[in-house]
């Protein structure tokens, strides 16, 4: 017959499980202590120690002439042993078995050589690779170990400081502070539900386990091409709390939830990230460097686009199309208003964002545009009817707007249209607004007789002295 069974743990029946500890206790004769092995995953997964591994499974098959004349067939299994190593285990063990004896006898052989085959081979090892999964799989066992031991004892929550049974409190992965369940689960549902996910995490004040809560948004002034660029998989793994074990809280739909979060608050801290242009799609996209530091790629749907005007890429020779000149001159101008550094990298990146000399075409048209203004609004007045600029160089102050051909005063800008006689406006009373001054200055032509205007003018009246 073929039986699968468990080896057991040193003086006690056959049927109990052996559960091989790194960190083993002392039972009976002195042996050695191991140290505690550390599991090590491929990146981005870090190394962690384990005290509790799964157990090593003795397979036995017993023939028909066995015990006196025929020795069982023995194989090991493990999860998180190598092939190649379990082969080695196995025929070290079977070559123990030098002939037919009693069958516990045997058996109990087999037990003993494999535990310490196994302990000799740990004790060997700094460090133990394997896949994630199996990386998974050991901290998922070593965590149910230890709860399982602690369920046994009675704790005091550091929330409610009420005293409660092992079973009915959880231990936080990494520093060991104590909550009970009814405290711990409502408040990392909170988090989560709030998206708030980098402060789940440990609620002790002063755990130095507990990573500082990153909910700040990007440093604007971090280069996009810097070196610490953040990698979410690297910083979740690196987290005290695992998804996986928040899991066995708030369940598997709210923890995967939380990585998410995780995952985007890391993404919106980082300056070389934004998400994908594309619609529908929200992914993340990597910002490119150098000369490519306009070209994003977005790590889900691999859609290139340009991070300023969001279109498809268009390469670095084209600018980004240009919807109106009036949004670079304000972003230039509101560059003018920032200290000598950040003015500088902000109109690099509107020469980056639309080329070099198309912003410094639109700036310096922009600034020509507002001399010319400024000295309209200085020396010229405006037309009545059209708005014309007009700017007087002599004569008298009745102007004929080159524009419309209407008649107003340079001086109170009234129109004229409407008079019969246009210089009625300043002799018969119209022109209160202007005095009824036709002209601007006194000019004394000798003989009792003074004009307001120049030497030029053609409009002028007698006035005699006093």
């Amino acid at each position: 017959m073929t039986v699968t069974a468990t080896a057991p743990k040193p003086a006690q029946p056959v049927g109990d499980d052996f559960v091989l500890r790194a960190k083993q206790r002392k039972r009976g004769p002195a042996r050695k202590k191991a140290s505690p092995v550390a599991a090590t995953a491929p990146a981005p997964f870090p190394s962690a120690t384990v005290e509790a591994l799964p157990p090593v499974l003795l397979h036995f098959k017993l023939p028909a002439a066995y015990p006196s004349h025929a020795l069982p067939t023995l194989t090991l299994s493990c999860a998180w042993l190598a092939d190649s190593t379990l082969a080695d285990l196995t025929s070290h063990v079977i070559s123990t078995l030098d002939a037919p004896a009693d069958a516990n006898v045997q058996l109990y052989m087999a037990y003993e050589a494999a535990r310490d085959a196994l302990a000799a081979h740990l004790a060997s090892l700094e460090t133990l690779t394997v896949s994630p999964a199996v990386y998974q799989m050991l901290i998922d066992h070593d965590r149910d170990t230890k709860q399982a031991e602690f369920d046994q004892h009675e704790f005091t929550c550091l929330i409610c400081l009420t005293t409660h049974r092992g079973r009915a409190g959880v231990a936080m992965p990494v520093c060991g502070h104590v909550f009970c369940r009814s405290c711990l689960v409502p408040f990392y549902t909170m988090l989560v539900k709030e998206g708030m996910p980098m402060n789940v995490r440990c609620p002790h004040p002063q755990c130095a386990v507990a990573p500082a809560a990153r909910d700040a948004p990007a440093d604007a002034d971090a280069d996009a091409d810097s070196a610490a660029v953040h990698d979410p998989e690297a910083a979740l793994a690196q987290h005290p709390i695992t998804e996986s074990w928040l899991a066995t809280l708030i369940g598997d739909q709210l923890a995967s939830q939380w990585r998410a979060q995780f995952i985007e608050k890391v993404y919106a801290a980082d300056p070389a990230m934004q998400w994908c242009a594309r619609l529908g799609c929200t992914g993340a996209a990597r910002r490119g460097d150098g000369r490519y530091a306009k070209l994003a790629t977005c790590l889900h749907c691999r859609f290139a686009f340009c991070v300023y005007c969001l279109r498809a890429w268009h390469g670095n020779v084209s600018g980004c199309e240009l919807p109106s000149s009036h949004i670079v001159v304000e972003a230039w101008m509101e560059a003018e208003k920032l200290p000598e550094h950040e003015r500088d990298r902000a109109h690099a990146e509107l020469a980056m964002r639309y080329g070099r000399a198309t912003v410094a075409v639109i700036v310096q048209r922009w600034r020509d545009e507002q001399a010319t203004l400024a000295y309209l609004q200085a020396n010229a007045k405006s037309c009545p009817y059209c708005g014309q600029a007009t700017i007087k160089s002599a004569g008298c102050n009745h102007m004929t707007c080159g524009a419309c051909r209407g008649h107003f005063c340079y001086l109170c800008g009234e129109g004229l249209n409407h008079l019969p006689n246009f210089y009625a406006h300043w002799s018969e009373g119209g022109g209160t607004k202007c005095g009824m001054k036709l002209f601007d200055t006194l000019v004394d032509e000798g003989e009792g007789i003074v004009r307001y205007g120049e030497d030029d003018d053609d409009d002028w009246q007698i006035q005699p002295f006093d």
